[in-house]
């Protein structure tokens, strides 16, 4: 997918999945990593982690403003974007889809399926300009 040289954005990438993908990205020799959340805390302390290559952009990727800004900023700041990650989500376990109110599924939509839309739906104009670019999907589903 991506690897030495690569332009990573990883979205949800405070914590979790996100921050691992991150972090392997890194390790892999990307040339620079900027991961996206709402915590300032948890950005700067990943940040730390993560070495002098990775940046963080604080963004509500559910906010269609703010992702577009997201975007903007991760494609100046690195030069382009080569790969995204999108890994954003709750730390909830969600009751199995039959049993949810039609409330709580609008809710995981707005939480963890809109910012992966809006998301690839900002960054896909940076890579067709450049020619390439991949968005690998990952996905945990309780049903």
């Amino acid at each position: 997918m991506a690897g030495q040289g690569a332009r990573v954005l990883a979205v949800g990438g405070t914590s979790g999945i996100g921050l691992a993908c991150a972090a392997a990205m890194l390790a892999q020799g990307a040339a620079a990593v900027r991961f996206v959340g709402r915590s300032a805390a948890r950005g700067a302390a990943a940040a730390a982690r993560l070495g002098p290559r990775a940046g963080f952009i604080a963004a509500d990727c559910a906010e269609p403003a703010q992702v577009q800004a997201m975007a903007h900023r991760a494609a100046a700041e690195m030069g382009g974007i080569d790969a995204l990650i999108c890994a954003p989500g709750t730390t909830h376990l969600p009751e199995l889809l039959f049993r949810q109110s039609l409330d709580q599924i609008r809710a995981t939509l707005t939480q963890d399926l809109a910012p992966v839309l809006l998301s690839c739906r900002a960054v896909l104009p940076v890579m067709m300009a450049q020619g390439s670019g991949a968005i690998p999907f990952l996905t945990i589903g309780f049903f």
